[in-house]
């Protein structure tokens, strides 16, 4: 799965407070590589399909014009409203490989189907994992660490929200968390297994955070170090529900969760709503 070379850590998401769809392009000087994180709604499937698929469809034809594929898809966690959109979305779309939070029984049927039909190499992980040693996907200078995985201890625990797959991405200076619907529980998790990272990496080191956070908020295992006025707020802001009163730019920042300046590594990022929710 080749594509064209990109300069810049792209990531796009296709979100709202009722779905989430994060799509990243990791850069090398001969071909880019390409991760799909999560794509479902709590709006259910008919209702929105066809934009996602547009999303995703558009997204790799930018980067791929020999054809859309995708490297990677990360499941976070089982629950549906995170993937019930996956498999409409990427019909005729090769996949590598599938990494999973949680056990691969506790996701619906079809999706277990499609991975064993088409051959796809899929990985779930132990119980209490996490790793920032050894990348669970190097790509050029782009790194992708699991964070946590299954931090109930328990891989097939029913808590599934507290055992989401975190990952971060890092690019240089530059750093992307995955969240998932990961909660206060992950966040101790993380910090009892990172401390010194969680206090070195600061919201200044921090470009964006994807996914739900929730009441990881109570727990956020980053410790600001650099926090500005501009930071206070975003990190202030409820997910995904933009002001319409605000500029266009803080409404993309609460959409995207929440957006972090630093200027040493360049990231492209676009944000497509879901037009229903507006």
């Amino acid at each position: 799965m080749i594509s064209p070379p990109t300069s810049d850590l792209e990531v796009h998401q296709f979100t709202d407070s009722m779905s989430t769809c994060t799509l990243l392009v990791l850069p090398d000087s001969e071909v880019a590589a390409t991760i799909l994180i999560d794509c479902g709604s709590a709006l259910g499937v008919d209702s929105i399909k066809s934009q996602t698929r547009e999303f995703i469809n558009n997204t790799l034809s930018s980067v791929r014009p020999d054809g859309a594929a995708l490297n990677y898809v990360v499941l976070t966690h089982p629950d549906q409203s995170h993937y019930n959109l996956l498999l409409p979305s990427l019909q005729g779309i090769p996949v590598g490989y599938v990494f999973y939070g949680g056990h691969l029984d506790q996701y619906a049927p079809n999706i277990r189907n499609w991975i064993e039909s088409y051959g796809i190499t899929a990985r779930g992980f132990p119980a209490a994992h996490s790793d920032i040693s050894n990348p669970l996907i190097r790509h050029g200078l782009a790194k992708v660490f699991v964070l946590a995985a299954n931090a109930t201890g328990n891989v097939s625990s029913s808590d599934t929200s507290t055992n989401s797959l975190v990952l971060l991405t890092t690019y240089g200076s530059l750093h992307v968390i995955h969240w998932g619907d990961a909660t206060a529980a992950t966040g101790k998790f993380i910090r009892a297994n990172h401390p010194t990272l969680c206090e070195t990496t600061g919201p200044a080191d921090l470009t964006l955070l994807t996914g739900h956070p929730g009441d990881a908020r109570q727990f956020w295992p980053w410790q600001p170090t650099q926090q500005g006025k501009d930071t206070t707020e975003l990190l202030g802001l409820e997910e995904n529900f933009p002001d319409p009163s605000e500029p266009l730019m803080r409404q993309r920042h609460a959409y995207a969760s929440a957006l972090f300046e630093y200027p040493e590594h360049p990231v492209n990022w676009e944000i497509t709503p879901n037009p229903q929710a507006i």
